[in-house]
């Protein structure tokens, strides 16, 4: 992984506030023990979260943590021509990622009334649903992980940034980034093998990266369709299906209405608690209406609820 050096190193920072109470060391708890953040650096004791990100163009390290006044929170960037653009994009992804401009209010008002989410929602006031920073990087993860075990997909994405990624230095610390599109879609897809993706995986990840490098497919302008128009985007792609498009939908553009019901662990935990059994996709969907429109953010909770061991 070849790295950027901080021999210049400019930095901007503002203070934000989030909409409603926000339970930030919690979010940073979930974080660190999501199997997706493998570029995430946080440290719980000082409630800090930092990650690498490109924006604009620029290779820049983005922190985040609590602010200099109460319910506030601190952002800064840090990297070689950083500037005042920068900074705005960093504060449009934290914000996304971090769901800081939704009041979880109305949703814990939901949840008080549903026996499912009740026992799952009361005991985290102020969480909210934490997405992947990058939609690029939401997709691949979503084809990493299909059918396979989550431990299993999170090796492979690091194995993919150690071998083809990059990393800039800040303070004497190396932040990773993920591969460009245009850099994957040139992989042999033996390089790939190598690294243990099966021959399926290899092409998926290969060809969603020839599409975005060649202009074919926009991830960006998908937050401006609605949910059916966007899954009906990404759908025609190889490698994806319905169940990877919510997942994007919800996982990385941050939508609070979607439910990727084709995901199995969602049907047995789920199913379990309406049914007594694992349901199946129609039943899912069935059983989540009742959350409408916070579909998402149920979803959420029930998988926050087996990652903290509830």
């Amino acid at each position: 992984m070849a790295s950027d050096g901080d021999e210049q190193t400019d930095r901007l920072e503002r203070e934000i506030l989030p909409a409603g109470a926000l339970d930030f060391p919690l979010a940073l708890a979930y974080v660190h023990g999501w199997t997706a953040s493998t570029q995430e650096r946080v440290d719980l004791e000082t409630a800090t979260w930092r990650r690498a990100l490109t924006l604009d163009g620029r290779d820049v390290l983005v922190t985040l943590s609590p602010g200099p006044t109460p319910d506030t929170l601190a952002l800064e960037v840090a990297g070689k021509g950083a500037c005042t653009q920068t900074l705005d994009a960093a504060e449009r992804v934290v914000r996304r990622v971090f769901a800081l401009d939704a009041d979880p209010a109305p949703f814990e008002a939901l949840a008080a009334g549903d026996d499912i989410l009740t026992p799952l929602v009361a005991p985290y006031p102020g969480m909210r649903p934490v997405v992947i920073p990058d939609l690029y990087e939401t997709l691949i993860w979503a084809i990493l992980g299909q059918q396979i075990n989550v431990g299993f997909a999170r090796r492979l994405k690091e194995r993919l940034v150690e071998t083809a990624g990059h990393s800039i230095e800040i303070d004497g610390a190396s932040y990773p980034l993920l591969p460009r599109p245009e850099e994957v879609a040139e992989i042999d897809p033996a390089a790939l093998l190598a690294l243990q993706f099966s021959r399926q995986k290899a092409a998926y990840v290969i060809g969603v990266s020839q599409e975005i490098a060649a202009g074919r497919l926009d991830l960006n302008a998908l937050a401006s369709l609605p949910d059916d128009e966007a899954i009906a985007e990404l759908i025609r792609l190889r490698g994806v299906g319905r169940w990877t498009a919510e997942y994007l939908l919800m996982r990385g553009l941050g939508r609070t209405d979607v439910i990727p019901a084709g995901d199995v662990s969602l049907q047995l935990l789920i199913g379990t608690a309406a049914l007594g059994r694992r349901a199946n996709e129609a039943e899912l969907r069935e059983i989540a209406d009742r959350w409408r429109p916070w579909r998402a953010w149920a979803t959420f909770f029930v998988w926050m609820s087996r990652q903290f061991g509830g």
